[in-house]
């Protein structure tokens, strides 16, 4: 039997090495989707679209939330808004918003994915679910518009004269640099948030710039069914005292078995104010656990109260 001397063991050893680890980084090297198709993702991912006027900063305290108890959670601000108003331009419109929120999902490998719109957002998600339908676990509208036929966007079509109906042609002409909405100029804080919580309402007041006015006026077209067919939610704030909306926002949302339908005690800003009722709420939606157990909704009111 030949015996091997100590300088071919130690050649013969790394040899082995190399081989191992050039398996291992073959395997590391896959692409994602063979990864995801490998070991398919058990919890949802959780996107927040932030509303008209508002960043993705609104959503951090549900975001912070999330991210502890081991979700993945994501709160972008859209072109031309809050800390990226310095990319605002005249060209910015709701495709614009939908296109980013899908390259979001995209570059971030993003499944089984709770997506969030809040207020007139209600146009994006929509439009984003329309075009990665088999990404979507739950739809959820947080007191936001929901398109629907005759209603596909957030501004009214101008009249025979080329005027838009009532207060809707003041506000088009006093658009700031002629594409800029100014909220501060149309609305009271009080659409927002309550003065009993003056901490809130000085951030709002150093946060809030303009938004694109053409995110309000481009009419959503869906290739796809948009939210047809998807698990869906309407929350509505119920705790808004100032101007609360109206039945004209969820539209068909509202008493419609193919819908659920939550009142949450909470104003527009709920997501700041009540931010752990609302990551609740969100887990629950999703099927999801909240460390610690969490109080699930009345099954007759559909009013949380927890």
């Amino acid at each position: 039997m030949m015996t091997m001397d100590r300088r071919s063991l130690l050649q013969l050893s790394l040899a082995s090495t190399l081989e191992m680890t050039a398996s291992a980084s073959a395997a590391v090297g896959q692409p994602r989707a063979m990864e995801a198709a490998a070991s398919p993702r058990q919890q949802p991912d959780f996107l927040f679209v932030p509303g008209t006027w508002l960043g993705g900063w609104t959503w951090g305290k549900v975001r912070d939330r999330l991210w502890a108890q081991g979700y993945r959670a994501f709160t972008p601000t859209m072109s031309g808004v809050a800390e990226r108003s310095a990319v605002a331009n005249p060209d910015i419109d709701l495709y614009t918003h939908i296109h980013e929120v899908v390259d979001l999902i995209d570059y971030e490998d993003l499944r089984d994915v709770v997506l969030v719109g809040h207020s007139f957002a209600g146009l994006t998600i929509t439009g984003v679910a329309d075009r990665r339908r088999g990404r979507i676990r739950h739809l959820v509208y947080f007191d936001a518009l929901v398109p629907r036929p005759g209603t596909m966007k957030a501004w009214p079509d101008p009249g025979p004269d080329g005027r838009y109906p009532g207060a809707y042609q003041d506000r088009f002409e006093g658009l700031v640099e002629g594409y800029q909405l100014d909220f501060f100029r149309d609305y009271s804080m009080d659409m927002l948030v309550s003065e009993d919580y003056p901490e809130l309402r000085r951030l709002l007041r150093e946060r809030i710039r303009y938004h694109p006015w053409k995110q309000w006026a481009t009419e959503l077209v869906l290739d796809n069914g948009g939210y047809d067919g998807l698990p869906k939610t309407y929350i509505r704030c119920a705790g808004q005292q100032h101007r609360p909306s109206s039945d004209w926002m969820p539209g068909p949302a509202k008493d419609n078995p193919d819908w659920h339908w939550l009142d949450l005690p909470v104003s527009r800003m709920g997501m700041w104010t009540h931010e752990r009722l609302v990551t609740r709420t969100l887990l629950d939606l999703a099927g999801a656990r909240e460390t610690g157990g969490a109080p699930g909704p009345d099954a007759q009111a559909g009013v949380y109260t927890g």
